[in-house]
């Protein structure tokens, strides 16, 4: 495998349009699918982008052109639900289709590799690549951009030439909380440049397209972008579209801003989920109003970010790529501004879990699918359409037939799984876990602890009806569950 680097190509930054109310006029129109027909796979990954875009409606007002008109090529799952709601062992479950709880893979500490997948367990590039397909990737697929890389799955590899430097940019206001806390830097831009690194990957992403990597046999293309990840820094025109006083994300937590620990809304949750809100990073926003300019820090690099997807996908439509190439488009997990009084991710709140995912390609009418699913869907769904058999390792069902058939899927859940320790703890893990059906969430932190949420009149998750709620309810939402977990690795 290559791990290629290089500086950003003539036209880069400089190369970048704001004008965001004017999306992309693809010449897309859904093609039919034929067997036999070679096809490639392009695959989306974008760190820590919550529903802030206008396909999901997560928050008023966001500029998402690019997203909207991927959305509106395909199927947008609205109810799509991360496995994990960690960087690396959320990467991990989706590229390797094992759940979590079966690998042993529940933190960012751990190394994917080590995964107790059975057999001769591959990664979605590695097993394509032994099925005769090329392989080619840049930025963060993986959790990092080289770190974990296994390089028997890859013909190349791009590595902006700016990572393992510094993500700030010198021009960025630093939060007050940051100034007193260097060891998580959060960054509140504008920047000067933006984040060149992701300009890196999508110039190189639009350089492979350009020159005809998709053009032969089957081709994997695999495309990492790190924003909205913090730091949220990218350059001033993207924060101009958020100008003025922004309205709280619709989910915002009533009294999200009291800190004494007396809030009434909280008083419902059990012990182990209380602790989860009141961070230090809230009351520091608070003291020194900066929830404002976090909000538009986040709404600016979501943006920008999809101004980076606008120009891969005009490079596709430009090397007329569309009718023979599915499009898969994810995030690895959301991402808490406020709600419950949360400004993170590691929860399993709806916040923390509901993710951006689409496919659009041959075969696929533009439809809206609500029914929960899950990211370990993707795996399976990914080798069908391929034409390739699904791996007896995959954890999560084969959507291809509910995008090509409109077959309706079969008792819809997604089972979310997350521990609260910061690295691995062999003898006892704490492992948390939910489903999301239709209509409801359960979360069970175990010795008995729950939260119960009924979707259908509390889309926000303020009310838990755990302790009032038909046991027989409880009862079935848990069968879903896992009851065994494998140790981590």
């Amino acid at each position: 495998m290559n791990i290629t680097r290089r500086a950003v190509l003539g036209g880069g930054a400089g190369a970048l349009i704001a004008p965001a109310a004017n999306a992309l006029q693809l010449k897309h129109r859904p093609q039919k699918r034929r067997k036999g027909r070679k096809v490639n796979i392009v695959l989306i990954s974008i760190d820590d982008l919550n529903d802030y875009i206008a396909p999901l409606g997560g928050y008023p007002g966001v500029r998402t052109p690019n997203m909207s008109r991927l959305a509106d090529m395909g199927a947008c799952f609205t109810s799509a639900m991360t496995h994990v709601p960690v960087c690396n062992p959320s990467r991990a479950s989706v590229l390797t289709g094992g759940a979590a709880h079966k690998t042993g893979i529940y933190y960012n500490s751990q190394d994917w590799r080590d995964s107790l997948l059975p057999g001769k367990g591959r990664s979605i590039p590695g097993q394509l690549r032994a099925k005769g397909w090329s392989s080619i990737g840049a930025g963060k697929i993986f959790h990092g951009f080289e770190k974990f890389l296994r390089r028997r799955d890859w013909d190349d590899y791009f590595v902006p030439e700016n990572y393992g430097k510094s993500q700030n940019d010198r021009g960025a206001k630093r939060s007050i909380w940051a100034r007193n806390h260097e060891d998580d830097v959060y960054d509140f831009g504008p920047g000067r440049r933006g984040s060149k690194l992701d300009i890196e990957v999508a110039d190189w992403a639009h350089d492979k397209i350009k020159s005809g990597y998709l053009d032969g046999s089957n081709a994997f293309l695999g495309i990492g972008l790190y924003r909205p990840h913090v730091p949220t820094v990218v350059s001033k025109k993207w924060f101009d579209y958020y100008e003025g006083d922004l309205p709280a994300p619709p989910g915002f937590w009533p009294g999200a801003t009291d800190y004494s620990g007396n809030a009434t809304d909280l008083a419902d949750l059990p012990p182990r989920a209380a602790k989860l809100g009141n961070e230090f990073l809230g009351p520091r926003l608070d003291e020194f109003n900066e929830h404002q300019a976090f909000l538009r820090s986040y709404l600016a690099a979501v943006t920008f970010t999809d101004h980076q997807l606008g120009r891969i996908l005009k490079a596709l439509d430009k090397a007329d790529a569309m009718s023979n190439t599915y499009i898969v488009l994810w995030s690895d997990h959301g991402w808490h501004l406020g709600e419950k009084m949360r400004f993170s991710k590691q929860t399993l709140w709806e916040r923390a879990l509901r993710v951006p995912f689409m496919i659009a390609g041959p075969g696929i009418e533009p439809q809206t699918i609500a029914e929960p699913v899950s990211l370990l869907d993707i795996y399976p769904t990914i080798m069908s359409l391929a034409g390739l058999p699904i791996p007896k390792w995959c954890d999560g069902r084969d959507l291809s037939k509910t995008l090509l058939k409109g077959k309706p899927i079969a008792d819809p859940a997604a089972v979310s799984v997350w521990s609260r320790a910061d690295e691995a703890d062999t003898e006892s893990p704490e492992i948390y876990t939910s489903v999301r059906t239709p209509d409801y969430r359960l979360i069970s932190y175990g010795e008995g602890q729950y939260e119960l949420y009924d979707h259908r009149v509390d889309p926000w998750e303020f009310d838990n009806l755990a302790d009032t709620a038909d046991p027989g309810l409880i009862a079935a939402l848990e069968a879903y569950l896992p009851d065994h977990f494998e140790p981590p690795r």
